[in-house]
């Protein structure tokens, strides 16, 4: 007769797909695009009891933990909480093992991440036992927790650094310019796609220019991360540079929307009667209307600006990269910049002695 079990399987399983789920939410509205500190608070504060339920059942839990590694199934936040259970658990077999899953970015913060769930006078020793580790990336994950700033004296950069330590690297370092000018150097040898990932996240940094000069080439090619990237490095350019790499725009592939991304970014207010006209356009109507957001500080939907989707069948109407954007009512933007104009001019002229 099987011994009877002292927990539910299921409830088991679902602290575990519950608690991934929100480690990746909280994980995202921290590193994505826009980052919403409000959103990821809640999800970290859901997350919190999955947490303490996943760890009630040490046994059972690695073992559900490394059925799911074994199907290829586990992602970042289940990375998270094997991570976390090894540790709170002082398995460093535990540890070495979920190590060994880690790759890309987000698993690395996963594992990051569970460290600071510890009680503040076990991560000491722990960061310790890292950082004397011949593995690399358990090295620098060590001297992270020891010396935030990782000043690479004691342990640097390896030549062969993958994208996924590069960019977790590029997310957790901060105050130390050499730092992140080797961060930079290395983003520089990346296949496209992977230096983009590396060098945002170095764009507020002391190296903003060096990260500029590795990422703004990207912005001339068509890819799936063009959008994020124009928008992240025209945001606060200079006006000479700014100039220089629209001039480049213009003669790249879908130039027209890669400039309205541009200017938008810039918050070029002077370019705003360019930008009004391609509202009129309906394959760029709805990144324009983007772009008017910026330009004018407003919310669409607040003035009432949205109009009905057009009623036609075209491959942008579907155009992922438009899909979260509402059609601008362009008739009535337009309204409403050239009155603004117009009362301003009346105001000035009054204002004449």
């Amino acid at each position: 007769m099987a011994e009877p079990l002292h927990y539910i399987p299921a409830v088991l399983e679902a602290h575990l797909d519950q608690g991934a789920f929100l480690w990746q939410q909280w994980y995202d509205e921290r590193f994505g695009e826009q980052p919403d500190a409000a959103q990821g608070g809640s999800a970290y504060e859901r997350l919190a009891p999955h947490l303490e339920g996943w760890l009630l059942q040490p046994a059972a839990a690695w073992a559900l933990y490394r059925e799911r590694c074994a199907l290829g199934l586990a992602d970042a936040g289940e990375h998270f909480l094997g991570a976390g259970l090894a540790l709170q658990g002082a398995q460093v077999e535990q540890v070495r093992t979920v190590m060994d899953e880690a790759g890309d970015c987000a698993t690395l913060m996963a594992i990051h991440d569970a460290m600071h769930q510890l009680p503040a006078s076990r991560i000491r020793p722990w960061a310790e036992r890292f950082a004397t580790a011949p593995h690399t990336t358990l090295s620098l994950l060590g001297q992270l927790f020891i010396d935030p700033a990782l000043s690479g004296r004691s342990t640097p950069l390896p030549a062969d650094a993958s994208p996924g330590l590069l960019e977790f690297l590029s997310l957790s370092v901060r105050p130390l310019q050499t730092v992140e000018a080797a961060l930079v150097e290395a983003a520089v040898r990346l296949p496209p796609a992977d230096r983009f990932r590396v060098g945002r996240h170095l764009l507020g940094t002391a190296n903003r220019g060096a990260a500029l000069a590795a990422l703004l080439p990207l912005t001339l090619e068509p890819s799936d991360y063009r959008d994020e990237v124009i928008r992240r490095c025209f945001r606060g350019l200079d006006q000479a540079t700014a100039k220089h790499w629209i001039q480049r725009l213009k003669t790249s592939d879908d130039s027209t929307r890669a400039t309205i991304l541009a200017i938008g970014s810039l918050r070029e207010k002077a370019l705003l009667p360019w930008v009004l006209q391609r509202l009129h356009e309906p394959p760029l109507a709805r990144v324009a209307g983007w772009a008017v957001t910026q330009l004018l500080n407003v919310d669409l939907a607040e003035r009432g600006w949205i109009a009905p989707e057009p009623a036609i069948e075209a491959p942008f109407i579907d155009d992922p990269r438009d899909l979260n954007w509402p059609w601008p009512d362009a008739e009535s933007i337009t309204a409403y910049v050239y009155q603004e104009r117009a009362t301003q001019q009346e105001e000035n002229l009054a204002a004449r002695p």
